[in-house]
């Protein structure tokens, strides 16, 4: 992974795909709730992107069996790598976003990008180069240093991440 400084969006306006924080949940209209962050200016930017990415999660939720945290989903739409860094709350979905952000989810998503970006990467479907934040180093509350040690772990130098003080 490659260190660099910059606005997120300066760098998808320009072509590239970029990762949006956000929590696994979902309300009761099957809409993520993207309330705060960068989640919220990825709403506001395009409006029916908690519909689309609620019914992605509750679709994966209804196909799985067992223990899971969370999968990372591409919108290509909108050339957003969505990263869950706070799991599901299993009874009450609608209240995910009120978690801490997780090192074992933050795994969990990288591992399932990586595999996501692999398969995208082989037909052609995206640029080389992901930019994203220090997930779940701002509002999920989780220690920078540990999280970039997470990231670094998982990530290769087509993943930069974006340090902005």
């Amino acid at each position: 992974m490659k260190i660099s400084k910059g606005n997120i969006w300066e760098f998808h306006d320009n072509g590239y795909s970029i990762v949006i924080p956000t929590n696994f949940g979902y309300n009761k209209n099957r809409q993520n709730i993207m309330g705060a962050g960068l989640a919220l200016q990825a709403k506001l930017k395009f409006s029916d992107l908690p519909d689309i990415y609620g019914k992605l999660i509750i679709n994966y939720i209804n196909s799985k069996e067992g223990i899971f945290n969370s999968e990372t989903f591409y919108i290509k739409k909108y050339k957003l790598f969505m990263f869950p860094t706070k799991s599901l709350n299993r009874e009450k979905p609608h209240l995910s976003w009120k978690k801490n952000s997780d090192l074992s989810t933050i795994t969990q998503s990288c591992i399932s990008m990586l595999k996501l970006y692999s398969d995208l990467l082989e037909r052609g479907n995206i640029f080389s180069k992901i930019y994203l934040p220090m997930v779940g180093g701002g509002l999920g509350n989780l220690d920078k240093e540990d999280v970039k040690s997470v990231l670094n772990k998982f990530l290769s130098d087509d993943f930069i991440l974006l340090e902005n003080n």
